[in-house]
């Protein structure tokens, strides 16, 4: 039970939040690697239930986010010699938000959900003891990246899908000019 000055009347049980400040949360993670090769797979679910009223939500009435996400990913990384390596990774990934918001004459759920997988390769050189150069490219497409707001079924405030690809190149140097 938690108190909030600001909503102390009778007609708000005196800015006392009953039983709604609550959180859930599941995960695991598990990998396995063989030589070059691993695998990846991580899961995490998350709810969250809001005392505050925010957004102008009815003060000690559920109001509530749920949150999930997870991964697979599959990476070969390899010593080309003594002194270079590469890395070659392909990733599928999820992400999915629920919301539930109380408010006086009706409740207003929303929802995003996203999928998006790609690959990425990555060329490492230790050029000397004190100078590494990694580069790389990765691209990532996201074929679903939905948001949708709705007050029922037949009134729908928003709904849309958003497709996006994106592409990265990068260089980089460490270099340490003294040992320690």
């Amino acid at each position: 039970n938690l108190y909030y000055p600001e909503f102390n009347s009778d007609s708000t049980n005196h800015g006392v939040a009953q039983n709604l400040d609550g959180e859930r949360y599941f995960g695991f993670f598990s990998s396995v690697a063989k030589n070059d090769f691993k695998l990846s797979a991580y899961y995490t679910f998350r709810r969250k239930d809001i005392p505050t009223a925010s957004f102008g939500t009815v003060f000690n009435k559920l109001s509530y986010t749920n949150d999930s996400y997870g991964f697979i990913d599959l990476s070969f990384d390899h010593d080309a010699s003594e002194v270079s390596e590469y890395m070659i990774r392909l990733f599928y990934s999820y992400y999915r938000y629920d919301g539930f918001y109380a408010y006086s004459d009706l409740n207003n759920p929303d929802q995003s959900i996203g999928h998006w997988f790609g690959g990425e390769f990555q060329f490492i050189w230790d050029i000397g003891s004190n100078n590494r150069f990694t580069s790389g490219l990765e691209i990532t497409y996201n074929p679903t990246a939905t948001y949708k707001s709705w007050y029922s079924p037949s009134n729908v405030v928003f709904d849309g899908n958003f497709p996006f690809t994106t592409s990265s190149v990068y260089i980089q140097d460490d270099y340490k000019p003294i040992r320690n």
